[in-house]
């Protein structure tokens, strides 16, 4: 299964990753840039357990500057759970998209 998520986040045209149950991140360099992923985090440490724990996605909407020469967008980052056949955690998807109900004015 992590080899499969890890090929779609390869592929995949929008910012996204995986954390799998043992805590290691894989996530295109978008998503690295949106998070300010860094492995020993521990706000994304702990946010990745209470997801695993609670069995609950979880979504974050933000509005920071990632390229200083655009305007600011805001973009919802979704945290998906993934569970296997007999509900075994195997990891968390998440994947980013603009938010186009909202304004940054």
């Amino acid at each position: 299964m992590k080899l499969e998520i890890h090929e779609f986040c390869k592929h995949a045209t929008v910012p996204c990753g995986f954390a799998d149950s043992e805590g290691e991140i894989n996530a295109k360099a978008k998503m690295v840039d949106f998070l300010g992923l860094n492995k020993d985090a521990p706000e994304m440490v702990a946010l990745l357990e209470k997801i695993g724990t609670e069995k609950s996605p979880f979504y974050v909407i933000s509005n920071l500057a990632f390229d200083y020469k655009k305007p600011p967008k805001l973009w919802q980052i979704d945290f998906i759970p993934l569970f296997s056949q007999e509900n075994g955690y195997l990891g968390t998807f998440f994947h980013a998209y603009e938010f186009l109900f909202l304004s940054t004015l």
